[in-house]
């Protein structure tokens, strides 16, 4: 088994820039679909609808993931 380690070095900075921008764009990609969950039961009291309209946002953000992660790359 090879040592990746030693062959691929990967600078400290670059990995906290990974870290930094994958858990950005799991909270942009998450908070807006939970939220939209929780007000539609809140309103509602219904469960499936609640859980529809959270799927739907979530899948809308989720197509629109690569401009999101783009534009956070430009930006940091």
């Amino acid at each position: 088994m090879k040592n990746f380690d030693k062959e691929h070095k990967v600078d400290n900075k670059a990995l906290n820039r990974i870290i930094l921008l994958s858990g950005i764009i799991a909270i942009i990609l998450s908070v807006p679909a939970v939220s939209i969950f929780i007000v539609v039961y809140n309103i509602s009291d219904n469960v499936w609808l609640s859980v529809i309209s959270g799927f739907i946002i979530h899948f809308i953000l989720l197509s629109k993931s690569e401009k999101i992660s783009k534009l956070l790359i430009k930006i940091y």
